[in-house]
């Protein structure tokens, strides 16, 4: 076998075969098999006697001495699916993984294959865990959000264009502000000039407007290096502390105030390691942006030490101080920076999301993933009452938020894409239901003007939603109305039936957005539309 530092030996799926595990056989000859695991595929071409290393996550890797001589191409890791077609004038292999799409023509014998990823380019299938925006002011286009296996991404400009800034699997995220000696001036004291991000039990920060980041667990535990963060991490107990979340309490003006979760851990910020200890969850903050000065400290008030393992943290966006997180069956909730948590009546877990109605702490929503799937308290969690009313189908939800403008306007995040009530839970109804997929929505972001509406799904990526005409332009749409990759007569006929409507009228789509500054279909989008005919999207 012609060994690389990720595959040394036959263990292609290394400890993760509870998840990526792929096999095929070349239907025009049984003897080639191709297997595909975490980080690299193999190839036998006489039934399983010789094996070779055919894609590889990190192929240029200065730790693998034998990848460059050998020129193994780069392939995502995980790998889910294989698949050989034989159709056409050229077989190709397909392999689907964590990365999306790729294929080869000649990885069936060559000794050095190539792999091409551009089949995957326009499906937009990203996995994200979380987003995080700048609520005050909905014209800033800024968005971080981490992605399963792709990365803690963020845009900065360009509508569509998401950079990664921190590898591997981004889960938690928050936006603040700062102003300091490494914070470029056309970024300093504005929301996105600090950021945050987490990746297997470490935090990240940026002071300089996504450009670099570093570990920032001070108050934690005196960082050591990690195999996946060199950087350093505090090697807190993995399993619950993979999702690593995050919340920005975006109501204090300072923008630096932000609050985490380290759960079945005993952390010392004096030592190297968190000592692993079931039973031990905490809250942290810091209100200095995780620096250097106070950094991280512990939250836990008059609870001690929170009994069960934290799933959910949150911030009310009105007001500062008040603050949510979630246990499998409670709600935890402090309305005095975490010195006094009230514990809520139980909940058919696992509670996913809790959100604040307006101002104060009595008026509380939850997202559970068992009985109603949401649920409204008026006396600070001390009972719950069922507002599934009609219109909201039976499936898990992941996160509830309430209008700032519209206390009877909550947005709940389903398994199966958005829900909106407009009286307090009564109704119900799909949200964005003219583009937005039937997909898991994961996290959700409500400008305090309500002009603008972003989430985070897992399987879409990010989408922006803007329920009035008056909003800062979105994304501009790309004509392409029917959705099957070419500009075409459905499309210019859709246009035509969709004139001179905004985000106001239910037959609005915002993929015949195409030019203007506000979000209204009009007769230069038409004439930009035709100008594309026979074109792709």
């Amino acid at each position: 076998m012609n060994a690389t530092q990720d595959q040394p030996d036959l263990d292609v799926m290394h400890d993760q075969a509870w998840y990526n595990q792929a096999i095929a056989v070349d239907p025009r000859d049984h003897n080639r098999v191709f297997i595909g695991g975490n980080l690299s595929a193999l190839r036998s071409n006489d039934a399983g006697q010789r094996w070779s290393v055919i894609a590889d996550w990190m192929p240029n890797s200065p730790l693998c001495s034998q990848c460059s001589s050998q020129h193994i191409p780069y392939v995502h890791a995980d790998w889910h699916a294989m698949a050989v077609a034989t159709a056409g004038t050229a077989p190709y292999f397909y392999a689907g993984t964590d990365g999306g799409v790729f294929r080869s023509s000649d990885v069936f014998t060559a000794s050095a294959p190539t792999f091409e990823g551009r089949l995957g380019r326009g499906l937009v299938t990203h996995l994200a865990y979380s987003i995080a925006t700048d609520i005050h002011d909905s014209s800033n286009p800024i968005m971080i959000g981490g992605l399963q296996d792709n990365g803690t991404r963020l845009r900065q400009s360009t509508p569509t264009t998401f950079n990664q800034v921190i590898g591997a699997d981004g889960f938690g995220v928050g936006i603040g502000r700062i102003s300091s000696n490494s914070t470029p001036a056309s970024c300093a004291g504005k929301w996105g000039s600090l950021l945050l991000g987490t990746i297997y039990g470490v935090i990240y920060r940026s002071i300089d407007c996504g450009g670099s980041f570093a570990a920032a667990m001070n108050g934690i535990c005196k960082p050591q290096s990690q195999i996946l963060n060199p950087t350093g991490g505090c090697a807190a107990e993995y399993s619950s502390n993979f999702f690593m979340k995050i919340a920005g309490d975006n109501a204090d003006p300072r923008g630096q105030t932000f609050l985490t979760v380290i759960n079945n851990s005993a952390c010392d910020p004096t030592q190297p390691q968190c000592a692993i200890s079931p039973g031990i969850n905490s809250v942290y903050v810091t209100h200095d942006g995780a620096g250097s000065g106070s950094g991280w400290v512990k939250s836990n008030g008059n609870i001690g030490n929170f009994p069960s393992q934290l799933l959910f943290v949150g911030t009310n966006p009105k007001a500062a101080g008040q603050w949510a997180v979630s246990t499998y069956s409670y709600a935890y909730v402090t309305g005095d920076s975490g010195a006094n948590w009230t514990i809520s009546a139980s909940l058919p877990g696992p509670v996913r999301g809790v959100a604040f109605e307006t101002v104060g702490t009595s008026a509380l929503w939850a997202a559970t993933g068992g009985g109603a799937h949401v649920y409204r308290s008026a006396n600070g969690g001390g009972n719950w009452v069922a507002k599934n009313g009609a219109g909201l189908p039976d499936v898990p939800a992941n996160v509830v938020a309430v209008d700032p403008n519209s206390t009877a306007t909550v947005y709940l995040g389903t398994e199966i894409g958005l829900y909106r009530s407009t009286d307090a839970g009564q109704t119900w109804s799909r949200y964005g239901g003219s583009t937005l997929p039937l997909v898991s929505v994961t996290e959700i972001n409500v400008a305090l003007d309500s002009s603008a509406i972003r989430i985070s799904t897992f399987g879409r990526g990010f989408w922006e939603l803007y329920p009035n005409a008056g909003a800062p332009v979105g994304v501009y749409g790309n004509g392409d109305l029917d959705r099957n990759q070419v500009i075409d007569a459905f499309d210019v006929v859709r246009e035509a039936a969709i004139l001179f409507t905004s985000p106001a009228d239910a037959t609005y789509d915002p993929a015949g957005n195409l030019k203007g500054s506000s979000n209204f279909i009009d007769a230069e989008d038409f004439s930009a539309l035709v100008a594309k005919m026979g074109s792709r999207p």
